[in-house]
């Protein structure tokens, strides 16, 4: 009895690749909008801003058809997203905990002073959680490849290398 190599994984049809792309070009599309304000401040030209939006559509299709044809980058612009949702959810609740905390001593004006403070340190957590999100997940790939690697080029023992 031969073992059977295992199968490899189905490509995506024609929809769900249509459906990639039509989602990422909307999402980088929407992000390409919200850009614009900053590219504004860097004095970006006028006629550059205004190409941000179809920029944005074209990339943002590009992304979801490298998404549809291909698992590994699939899996990495998830892994990208999954890092940026953690640290907006840890500025949220960084910001909700502290406003609660800080609206049962503070009112008015030193209210909005204090949580101007928050903002500024949850935003810097925040930006430090998805850094090491993506720090943790680069190093279990890489450990991952690498002790693959290690395993393939291993030394065999004396005994399986033959008689000599």
């Amino acid at each position: 009895m031969t073992p059977q190599a295992p199968e490899p994984p189905r490509r995506p049809g024609v929809f769900r690749i249509a459906l990639y792309m039509f989602l990422m070009a909307i999402v980088v599309s929407w992000l390409s909008f919200a850009a614009m304000p900053l590219a504004i401040g860097w004095e970006f030209s006028p006629a550059a801003v205004d190409q941000f939006p179809r920029l944005g559509l074209g990339l943002g299709a590009a992304v979801g058809l490298a998404m549809g044809l291909s698992q590994p980058f699939r899996e990495s612009v998830w892994f990208v997203v999954v890092a940026i949702l953690l640290g907006g959810l840890a500025w949220f609740f960084i910001v909700l905990a502290a406003g609660l905390g800080v609206s049962i001593v503070l009112d008015g004006d030193a209210f909005g002073q204090m949580m101007k403070k928050v903002d500024t340190v949850a935003a810097w957590i925040a930006v430090f959680v998805t850094v090491a999100c993506l720090g943790t997940g680069m190093y279990a790939i890489v450990y991952d490849k690498a002790d693959t690697l290690r395993r393939r080029f291993r030394r065999k023992p004396r005994s399986d290398r033959g008689s000599n």
